[in-house]
């Protein structure tokens, strides 16, 4: 993102304030170049370059990393983590091309996992629902 934020005010000299947010906002919706040889996809609602393989992490207020959720091609591929504001794990997730496929582990505050749940292309198949 920083690198497409640079190249338009790098040319923003040359270009109005409208015809600037107009292309930001093109940009927004487009598949554009990674400029490091990879495609990427731009997320409309955060502005998130989305490449090949990407790890999208969210802070607590605090600056301490809320959640890291790998992405293949725009899309959740991999085991998310979500952390408790003191740091600790909270929950384990596996997706795969973007729907829940494999373990959701939650884990308690000293660490020990607590319970589990198995997922097969986005059903839940363990524990069995009654």
């Amino acid at each position: 993102m920083r690198q497409i934020l640079r190249r338009c005010l790098d040319h923003a000299g040359s270009l109005s304030l409208a015809a600037l947010a107009g292309g930001l906002l093109y940009l927004a919706f487009q598949e554009v170049p990674d400029w490091g040889g990879a495609s990427g996809r731009i997320h409309p609602m955060d502005m998130t370059v989305y490449t090949p393989s990407t790890v999208r992490r969210d802070y607590w207020p605090d600056g301490s990393l809320r959640s890291e959720v790998p992405y293949r091609k725009g899309v959740k591929e991999g085991t998310a983590r979500f952390y408790r504001p003191d740091g600790t794990l909270e929950w384990t997730i596996q997706y795969r091309r973007g729907k829940l496929d494999g373990k959701s582990l939650h884990y308690d505050p000293q660490g020990r996992n607590d319970s589990m749940e198995v997922y097969m292309w986005g059903d839940l198949i363990y524990p069995p629902q009654a």
